[in-house]
């Protein structure tokens, strides 16, 4: 009896270790013993707006150290724009005297409509390099909150507008209101809208409305965001150009771009301004216009069969002298003479002598034409020679080469610029004849 008892008691014992150590190897364990902490706070205007973004701050921190990190599990949340960052934030702070890891990452979200705005629970994916558990994976999530959006009373009768501390707008024009125009003209125009804190997607768009008479082509919209020093930068970019169909006194309407700015909280109007064309000629009749067409095309198609011909002529022409036009292009720009010039500074920057020897040797087989660097053949100029003994000594006298100082890459253009130099050269035989007579 008491051997049964003492075996069951050992298989609960067991049983309960095993267990315990299953459950002490998840992520909701380590936070319930004090080794993992999870927080969030929400960074926003005491009375935010619609098209306002605040950001929620995810911190994870822990007192041993992350294993693959963490990540927020993607979630939806009615009449918001969301923009997860993608980077988190390491750093690491003091708690009850330990030093502990961090990781912040922040979540953007831009609402759309007024009135309470429920946050959903937000999942946090966590890794951690536990001591005895080794890596331990898991999730945990960040209570439900709420936040109050508003919409100042300026805003209310306004469909789209930018919200944004600074906002920039450029209108970049082709013609003006006075230059007289001809059927077939064409002018354009270019607004690019600039915004902080506020993502390209949600610049508003200018449309300009159809015009008879007016044909208007507009191109694929340009829409980017970049950061400077942590603040997000959109920017949209509309091009627009007006092709006159017709003759007539053309005008388009002034738009107005509505822009709440957040540091003063006061409604900006950004004006582009009306512009005004007089178009004058003849009407394009089906009948003129096909013949235009036609003219075109018989036109385009001369160019393009003369285009054609020249071009071949040319690819012809440059494949049957390509060897003599490599050959004179070398000539012409000293090709061989800059890569063995600078082949030799890299040995010597490098301080491999016997290599720079060789690409000296090389660079004097170039400019003398196959002549042999000797010094005694070699250009007159004394200090060219001293500088090439040097570099003699250092590359192949081990035991005077310790004595000398090493080679500079001043030095080493020195002596290329002495051996190219005729000037110096004569002026080193004069200086020589001198001390000679003396």
């Amino acid at each position: 009896m008491t051997n049964v008892c003492t075996r069951n008691l050992l298989i609960v014992l067991f049983t309960s270790f095993i267990l315990n150590n299953a459950y002490a190897e998840t992520i909701e364990q380590l936070i319930n013993n004090g080794e993992l902490k999870l927080s969030s706070k929400i960074i926003k205007d005491d009375k935010h707006i619609v098209g306002q973004p605040f950001t929620i701050v995810i911190e994870v921190a822990t007192n041993r150290w992350f294993a693959r990190g963490t990540s927020i599990e993607a979630f939806s949340l009615a009449n918001t724009v969301i923009i997860p960052n993608e980077t988190a934030i390491n750093g690491n702070k003091r708690i009850d005297g330990v030093t502990w890891s961090t990781q912040t990452r922040e979540i953007v979200i831009y609402p759309s409509k007024a009135g309470l705005l429920n946050l959903p629970e937000i999942e946090v994916n966590i890794s951690v390099n536990h001591e005895q558990f080794g890596v331990v994976d898991g999730s945990a999530s960040i209570n439900k909150q709420v936040i109050m959006i508003a919409l100042p009373n300026a805003l209310k009768n306004i469909e789209h507008y930018i919200v944004s501390p600074k906002v920039t707008l450029d209108i970049d024009v082709s013609s003006d209101n006075k230059t007289p125009y001809e059927i077939g003209d064409a002018v354009s125009q270019t607004i690019t809208l600039i915004a902080e804190d506020t993502p390209g997607m949600m610049l508003p768009p200018v449309v300009f409305p159809q015009i008879e008479g007016l044909s208007i082509y507009h191109r694929p919209s340009q829409v980017f965001d970049k950061n400077n020093r942590g603040s997000l930068i959109g920017t949209r970019i509309e091009s627009y150009t007006f092709i006159f169909e017709q003759p007539g006194n053309y005008q388009l309407e002034q738009q107005t771009i509505y822009w709440w700015d957040t540091s003063r909280k006061q409604l900006t109007e950004l004006i582009i301004p009306n512009r005004k064309w007089t178009v004058s000629g003849e009407p394009l009749t089906q009948t003129n216009y096909s013949k235009g067409l036609v003219a075109l095309f018989n036109k385009s198609s001369l160019y393009l069969a003369t285009s054609l011909l020249i071009a071949l002529w040319v690819i012809n022409t440059l494949y049957r002298y390509r060897l003599p036009i490599k050959q004179s292009y070398q000539q012409l720009s000293h090709q061989q003479k800059r890569h063995a010039a600078k082949a030799f500074i890299k040995a010597i920057k490098e301080q491999n002598y016997s290599l720079a020897s060789q690409n000296l040797y090389n660079y004097c087989f170039i400019i003398n034409h196959k002549q042999g660097l000797h010094l005694e053949t070699l250009t007159g100029s004394i200090q060219a020679r001293k500088l090439i003994q040097r570099l003699h000594t250092l590359a192949f006298d081990r035991e005077n080469a310790n004595t000398l100082t090493p080679l500079t890459v001043s030095d080493a253009k020195k002596l290329l610029q002495l051996l190219c130099c005729k000037k110096s050269i004569k002026a080193d035989k004069i200086a020589l004849k001198i001390n000679i007579n003396r």
